[in-house]
């Protein structure tokens, strides 16, 4: 039977390469893309998909806040595995000249992270936000934007053009991908394990300091 796995879609975004990443050690594997993140965990909690992969964190920006905010919730669920995955970005067009670009398309976070760039090559252009990478990219192939900053992936699977490469801001960046299913008994020990726990506390005087004085005292 196939295992099928939500991401943040359409084709060609980082998490997709992720996904890709734990599909290898699941046999048969069915992807399912979504349009966000809290959609991906929900097609778990509805039994619509077997495991989500969805991203946590970012070595540049830090938490990924919506995603811990979708994992806090709903039904419990369960992390499974994690992969760092390196991102880099690429702008992709559809062989528009640089002079002839006028807006310019890619995800909130990746926008942060390309923000010097864009600054110095494509300044007063305008920014239109993207529900991921590889939106970005299909909204290019659409001609819904001028250009993207995407991974170099979507410009194969879209079919545009890199005008430049390695843009970021910062080199050697990653984020962290997790693997969420359902709730359930604890996976084997492997000696290099992560337990992550969430919780939420009364809004009140003493509440944080309280529950972590639990921790130091086990």
């Amino acid at each position: 039977m196939s295992t099928t796995i939500a991401f943040l879609g359409p084709a060609g975004t980082f998490t997709e390469a992720a996904m890709q990443r734990f599909a290898a050690d699941l046999g048969e594997t069915t992807p399912l893309p979504v349009g966000s993140p809290q959609k991906a965990l929900a097609t778990v909690r509805s039994g619509e998909a077997d495991y989500a992969c969805v991203a946590i964190e970012n070595s540049v920006d830090g938490p990924v806040t919506a995603t811990f905010d979708a994992l806090a919730e709903g039904v419990p669920v369960q992390i499974y595995r994690e992969v760092d995955l390196p991102v880099s970005f690429s702008i992709l067009t559809r062989g528009t000249a640089v002079q002839d670009i006028q807006t310019f398309s890619t995800h909130p976070v990746a926008y942060q992270q390309v923000r010097g760039w864009l600054e110095e090559n494509l300044p007063g252009v305008e920014f239109v936000p993207a529900a991921s990478n590889g939106a970005a990219a299909q909204a290019v192939a659409r001609g819904e934007a001028d250009a993207a900053a995407a991974p170099a992936r979507a410009g194969e699977v879209f079919e545009l053009q890199a005008m430049a490469e390695n843009i970021a801001d910062v080199d050697g960046a990653t984020t962290r991908f997790v693997l969420v299913g359902p709730s359930g008994q604890p996976t084997a020990r492997t000696g290099h394990d992560r337990t992550s726990v969430i919780f939420t506390l009364p809004n009140e005087p003493g509440s944080l300091v309280g529950a972590l004085q639990e921790f130091a005292h086990r």
